[in-house]
């Protein structure tokens, strides 16, 4: 007998099996790795949580499968996998906790489910979209910079400011309408994306000049020598992007003179053929890409049709924690 479980540990040991999935890093929740609030999150309804979810497939107390997901919006209609562990042998036993996740949120309320992979993984996009019936939606690559001193960019440091609680509907009209029409229904934004959220390790500053709010740009690191960034610009001020990596390069180098940044450079945006053309000009590489993969919730499956299955499912929220 298969059972299911959602767990609240993440060191869940699986000889043979590695982790299959990518992750949107602006999208992930900094309450998941604090453990207070993972375990109050942990005991709240669907439409409440807001930290790193793990469910588990076990038979006979041997964990075969294990899949990870994190709110990818502050309304909780959208959920985005950010790990799934398996063996080659048990696809079916993934798929089967795949189905039982995407039931378990989308009975609750959740619409969209969302998994980013690695697109050098052919063999974990095919598991998805073959057995699981997810639909291939954007792509994000990421390109490099090592030497960040060489770059020498003019730019007025008054055009940039830190973000403030006004501004959050500004910033989520210039990131809904840069969307291309079709990508909106799976990747659109909330006005809770946008509010202010300090973190020592990210930098969240507004583009705005002669005052008026024409983008702006999100700066991660974990270790101040590994920097991320997104960023964007209104489609009138796409010429602007040279501009702002000239401020965004001495932010990073007054953490590190030694440090790299990668861009995220989100192809379901209108402007991200102009931003690519500005990185190679600066001599930013391609490191890897991403392609987002979507599952539309739609349909609850009744109890009596999982009972009839060969694989028989046991949901056990509370006594399944290890």
């Amino acid at each position: 007998m298969l059972k299911i479980n959602r767990i609240f540990s993440d060191n869940v040991k699986m000889r043979g099996a590695s982790e299959q999935l990518s992750a949107d890093p602006d999208k992930l929740s900094f309450s998941q790795k604090n453990c207070l609030l993972r375990l109050i999150s942990f005991f709240l309804p669907v439409q409440k949580k807001f930290a790193r979810e793990v469910f588990v497939a076990k038979r006979k107390n041997k964990v075969l499968a294990k899949l990870a997901l994190t709110p990818d919006s502050f309304s909780k209609s959208r959920w985005q996998f950010t790990s799934l562990m398996f063996k080659e042998k048990h696809k079916q036993i993934a798929k089967t906790l795949i189905d039982y996740v995407v039931n378990y949120y989308g009975g609750a309320g959740a619409s969209t489910f969302l998994a980013y992979v690695d697109e050098t993984n052919p063999q974990m996009i095919s598991v998805l979209k073959n057995e699981c019936l997810f639909r291939n939606c954007a792509k994000i690559e990421f390109l490099t910079l090592e030497n960040l001193a060489s770059l020498n960019i003019e730019y007025d440091l008054n055009d940039f400011r830190d973000v403030n609680v006004k501004d959050s509907e500004e910033l989520l009209e210039i990131n809904t309408s840069n969307i291309f029409t079709h990508y909106r229904p799976a990747l659109i934004s909330d006005l809770g994306e946008f509010k202010l959220n300090k973190s020592h390790n990210n930098i969240f500053k507004v583009f705005a000049p002669k005052g008026n709010i024409a983008g702006y740009f999100r700066l991660c690191s974990n270790n101040k020598k590994d920097f991320y960034l997104d960023v964007i610009t209104s489609k009138p001020y796409e010429q602007c992007y040279l501009e702002m990596l000239g401020c965004i390069k001495d932010i990073v180098l007054e953490q590190n003179n030694e440090a790299s940044l990668t861009v995220y450079l989100k192809k379901y945006r209108q402007t991200a053929g102009k931003l690519k053309e500005v990185l190679e000009e600066l001599g930013f590489n391609f490191s890897s890409s991403t392609q987002i993969l979507v599952k539309d919730y739609w349909q609850r499956i009744p109890v009596k049709n999982e009972m009839e299955e060969k694989l028989f499912v046991l949901f056990n929220d509370i006594k399944g924690m290890v």
